[in-house]
């Protein structure tokens, strides 16, 4: 190999070493504990507080919708104790500070992924829907309670 080839071999090969380990590693949780909810606890909760990430009753199917931010009815397959069996989660990310929605759930993908061995895909299906529209003629709809209320106060 002619030597202005390798110099161009060498150059190209450090700039691709290079730029891998800079890529930004994604967030993830230092430390992370899943354990079963207390059955006397009768619903769900969720915290990002004190740059924590804390998850109280939720089902397995309910983090896998916090996660990828979709509703439940979107999540197809998996066994029966997946929205059945509920936990508690409480994760601790690597960097202090505040904790973002976004940030929590990337670590919950990647913790997701390593306690549970999820797997997922991700697909595009037709799915019915309810549309609301108003009539020709105006809304029939009456104003709720609230609404009512406040005019007569207002």
């Amino acid at each position: 190999m002619p030597r202005s080839t390798a110099h161009l071999a060498l150059a190209l090969l450090a700039c691709i070493l290079r730029a891998q380990s800079t890529a930004p590693k994604p967030p993830s949780f230092e430390v992370a504990t899943i354990k079963p909810t207390d059955p006397s606890f009768g619903g769900i909760l969720i915290r990002l507080t004190g740059g924590k990430f804390s998850a109280t009753g939720f089902t397995l199917k309910d983090l896998i919708g916090f996660a990828y931010a979709v509703d439940n009815s979107q999540i197809d397959g998996g066994t029966g104790w997946l929205a059945s069996d509920r936990y508690d989660v409480l994760g601790k990310p690597e960097k202090a500070g505040p904790l973002s929605r976004d940030a929590a759930r990337t670590m919950l993908r990647s913790l997701l992924a390593y306690r549970f061995h999820l797997k997922i895909h991700l697909e595009t299906k037709p799915m019915s829907v309810f549309v609301l529209t108003v009539e020709k003629n105006g809304s029939k709809l009456r104003p709720g309670l609230r609404e009512t209320a406040a005019r007569r106060l207002g």
